[in-house]
């Protein structure tokens, strides 16, 4: 009777005809080809079940359902309670001519990384593991164990190389798209000579074209992902970036990503708008190839200085409030028209008190980039504002910059 009412369920996607519930062992629509050849093509429905047929009904039609939307072309589902199977089923076929049945198997792929985390932090809560500890204790013959952890295994950033990307695993799939394999002859083309893709612990793999929030466009070897592709298509893209050439990997204690012409760097540390920057490659090869740090200080020369045409200054004092007597020190930055430090200026500033005296502090001159800092002891009867007033000089050329701070008592 049960056989009856979940192939009635599968057939019809409804109640049972009799919509009652029966007694009896749990029976499978799927116990051989000959019972399941009546619903055998695209959307057929083997499965097994209970002893509640409408649950097994509607199982199906859900499921039924869900296959439609989303394109599927088989589906297993199972639901149980308390240890009790209520109702499993299969449908379309797995592959051409092939009926999907409860019992096959398929890769959950990135499904694994919710439930086994979930394990690995409860048992990382009981004492049983650490996350953060090498896993060769545990699984001695693995590559790279002495290293990896379960806290990179969660991650996707263990180093090891997915056997499913590799040509002679595929190769051998396709010869016999139906071949078992074990364990270990998976491990195997993981452990091989070259196993590890990269040192643990300093990349991020398993990200696709369908990882939620990333991209991969036709002809690219790696997605862009997150905010990282947000700043990439924003700025310019493929134009101005070029392809990328890497993953998002961990360098420096930074998630970064290469491209042909440049690379992205996530600084959570600033502002949520400008947490990706572009780092400074030129900068960093010119340090990489040892070259004479000299060649980094602008060049300064008659030319040079006769095409300066503006003084752009800004003071800034340490200390906004303090009280008298105590050191204060004042910042002063001098730049041309172009944005550059104007090295040599000189600066001199005035200090207006609120009991009137009036202090000048005289001629100090910028360094290299463009800054001039003045140290001096702020003393006044009066509490109130301290205004100071800086007058900076380049050969002819002359501006002034206001700040203040406020001796409180």
């Amino acid at each position: 009777m049960v056989l009856t009412l979940l192939a009635a369920a599968c057939s019809l996607g409804q109640s049972p005809v009799d919509g009652g519930r029966t007694d009896g062992p749990t029976a499978s629509v799927a116990n051989s080809r000959q019972e399941t050849a009546s619903t055998s093509g695209e959307g057929a429905c083997t499965g097994t079940t209970g002893t509640d047929g409408d649950l097994a009904a509607e199982v199906v039609s859900v499921a039924r359902s869900a296959m439609k939307d989303s394109d599927l072309r088989a589906v297993l589902v199972s639901v149980s309670r308390d240890g009790e199977e209520l109702a499993t089923a299969s449908l379309g076929q797995s592959t051409d001519g092939v009926p999907a049945e409860p019992g096959m198997r398929f890769f959950n792929g990135a499904v694994v990384f919710a439930y086994m985390g979930v394990v690995m932090l409860q048992l990382d809560d009981e004492g049983v593991l650490d996350i953060d500890e090498p896993i060769e204790q545990w699984v001695p013959d693995v590559p790279g164990g002495e290293e990896i952890t379960p806290r990179m295994l969660m991650s996707s950033m263990s180093g090891l190389r997915d056997f499913e990307t590799m040509d002679s695993w595929l190769d051998t799939l396709y010869d016999n798209p139906f071949r078992p394999f074990t364990t270990s002859e998976l491990e195997a083309y993981v452990y091989d000579d070259s196993p590890l893709l990269y040192e643990p612990g300093t990349a991020i793999e398993n990200l696709t074209a369908n990882t939620p929030n990333c991209t991969q466009e036709r002809g690219w070897q790696h997605p862009v992902c997150y905010s990282f592709y947000d700043f990439y298509s924003e700025q310019g893209g493929e134009t101005l970036f070029g392809q990328p050439v890497s993953s998002l990997e961990y360098l420096n204690g930074r998630l970064v990503q290469f491209f042909e012409h440049g690379k992205l760097v996530w600084k959570p540390e600033n502002p949520a708008n400008s947490q990706i920057t572009i780092a400074p490659l030129g900068l960093q090869y010119f340090y990489f190839n040892d070259e004479d740090e000299a060649k980094l200080s602008p060049i300064r020369n008659f030319e040079y200085n006769m095409g300066i045409s503006d003084i752009h200054a800004k003071i800034f004092s340490r200390t906004p409030i303090l009280a008298s007597g105590s050191s204060q020190t004042v910042y002063i930055i001098a730049k041309d028209q172009n944005n550059t430090p104007l090295i040599g200026a000189v600066v001199q500033i005035k200090l207006t008190y609120p009991d009137g005296k009036i202090e000048v502090i005289n001629h100090t001159a910028t360094d290299e980039s463009g800054l001039a800092q003045m140290t001096f002891n702020a003393n006044s009867s009066e509490a109130g504002i301290v205004k100071i007033e800086a007058q900076i000089n380049y050969n002819s050329l002359e501006t002034t910059t206001v700040t203040s701070f406020r001796i409180w008592y």
